[in-house]
């Protein structure tokens, strides 16, 4: 018998008839399921929210999110981790004064 304590959060992914729904929970150890869920949304909506590519994407973020009791601190957390490694595109029109 092994006792691992799970210091970090996985990301959980469940196919639902609307789409993919995306969670963040802690692994109960091998073959065990997954624990203390805090639901995240759809990936299409993070998708095209935070412009990412793949779900995989996801996965660092999820571990760097402290462990806490409060579902919301933690849903609060791991989106503030997600803003900066979003992709911002920023449109100037630059005009040039041809002659008079």
């Amino acid at each position: 018998m092994y006792n691992i304590n799970m210091s970090n959060y996985i990301l959980y992914k469940r196919k639902n008839p609307k789409g993919i729904y995306i969670a963040l929970g802690i692994s109960k150890g091998y073959g065990k399921g997954i624990g203390n869920l805090v639901g995240l949304g759809y990936w299409e909506e993070i998708k095209e929210k935070y412009s990412l590519q793949n779900i995989d994407d996801l996965k660092p973020i999820a571990r760097l999110v402290p462990v806490g009791e409060d579902k919301i601190e933690v849903k609060t957390k791991f989106f503030q981790l997600l803003n900066p490694t979003s992709v911002e595109t920023n449109v100037k029109n630059v005009g040039i004064k041809l002659g008079q």
